[in-house]
């Protein structure tokens, strides 16, 4: 491996751990916003966790363009678990 794509791996895991830190961040801001604005606390982890699925089951979905297969593998999880996610989070096998 030459020093070009040494260097290219290097700066694209800083980029990925430069995202998952801000992702950490705005995650804990947003359930502290939450645990300020409620009075009781019974699902706090379906509030907080519901949006953050959705929008990756909705972004994998989208680049893989709305094949089952595919993003289940992407995902790690069988085709029957995506489908089940699919219905629980979107009432519907299809996102659009």
């Amino acid at each position: 491996m030459n020093n070009d794509s040494f260097n290219n791996i290097i700066n694209k895991n800083h980029k990925v751990n430069e995202t998952i830190k801000g992702i950490e961040i705005y995650t804990q801001s947003y359930v502290e916003k939450i645990l300020l604005e409620k009075d009781h606390y019974n699902d706090l982890f379906n509030i907080a966790f519901t949006p953050c699925v959705k929008s990756i089951l909705r972004t994998v979905m989208h680049h893989v363009d709305g094949n089952q297969s595919k993003a289940s593998r992407i995902l790690g999880i069988s085709r029957g678990t995506l489908r089940q996610y699919l219905i629980k989070y979107f009432g519907k096998l299809k996102i659009d």
